[in-house]
């Protein structure tokens, strides 16, 4: 007779493993910057599911953007939920684009891999934006962030050239 003890964490493992692959398989894929980057977009070519960058340092939230506000800018449709974060975008884009090209930084740090993110499971630090795949997740990446990004950084030239 099984145990809830063995059952419960091969629930657990099959459960993240199938919501990783649907994550992954249900998006397209990455777009290649012109310099080299990769960024997370979904399947219309919009950047970081359409959320203000912008916001999560003016406002201190994730803010959807709108159609009003758009920018095209290296390969990907940026959306602003006003024309003064659109135009601090445009002025530099490199202040507010999110590390690991929006992708979960916790994944680029321990799996070495890209992994959609969740626009609600950010932390700005240094002034640099950080998107994780969800709450759990964000959770303990705070918790020993200055070596999760020690690890990303490092990580980060690798994955990108595997993408």
């Amino acid at each position: 007779m099984k145990t809830y003890k063995t059952v419960l964490p091969v629930a657990l493992v099959l459960a993240i493993a199938g919501f990783a692959a649907y994550t992954v398989l249900s998006r397209k894929p990455p777009v290649h910057t012109s310099t080299g980057d990769v960024l997370l977009t979904d399947n219309n070519g919009t950047a970081i599911d359409g959320y203000d960058v912008v916001a999560y340092f003016t406002e201190g939230s994730p803010t959807e953007g709108t159609d009003e506000y758009t920018v095209e800018h290296d390969g990907a449709t940026w959306k602003f939920a006003s024309a003064k974060n659109r135009d601090a975008f445009l002025t530099d884009p490199s202040r507010y684009i999110p590390q690991y090209g929006g992708f979960c930084a916790w994944a680029i740090s321990e799996k070495k891999t890209l992994i959609h993110s969740d626009p609600h499971a950010w932390k700005i630090v240094n002034d640099k934006l950080y998107l994780n795949v969800n709450q759990d997740v964000r959770s303990v990446w705070v918790d020993n962030q200055a070596e999760f990004i020690r690890k990303g950084d490092a990580n980060w030239p690798d994955v990108q050239q595997s993408a």
